[in-house]
């Protein structure tokens, strides 16, 4: 995997967006941290990724700290998965608590099934991505 660009943002989101090269294939990782309030998180974080380059495949990971165990959690990401024809990967618990906190956007239809495995150095396990 080789690091090819690192872009910056223009809110008050924790978030990392890269453009990487694995396996020969440009991919635009977006690494997501939400704390606090929920707020106006989602429509922050689709401008954001409105303002990032579209030809690439993205993937948007991280803990949302949003449980899409629950409903309501499903739909405030609606508009995020119908604006860049996402997919949520993560559909088993990804906290030792129980719970989808750890989400995976994907906009590949070529998106391998992700996988997990627990970590002794955090309450939450460790997503494995397949590219």
């Amino acid at each position: 995997m080789k690091l090819i660009k690192e872009f910056q943002i223009e809110s008050s989101l924790e978030m990392l967006p890269v453009l990487i090269e694995a396996r020969g294939e440009s991919i635009l990782l977006v690494l997501i941290y939400r704390t606090g309030p929920l707020g106006d998180f989602v429509n922050s974080l689709i401008v954001e990724l409105q303002n990032l380059p579209r030809k690439y495949r993205t993937i948007v990971v991280g803990d949302f700290n949003l449980d899409l165990m629950l409903p309501e959690n499903v739909q405030r990401f609606a508009p995020l998965i119908s604006e860049f024809g996402f997919n949520q990967q993560s559909n088993y618990t990804t906290h030792i608590h129980g719970g989808i906190l750890d989400l995976v956007f994907d906009n590949s239809d070529s998106a391998k099934e992700i996988s997990w495995i627990p970590s002794p150095y955090s309450d939450h396990f460790v997503i494995i991505i397949p590219t």
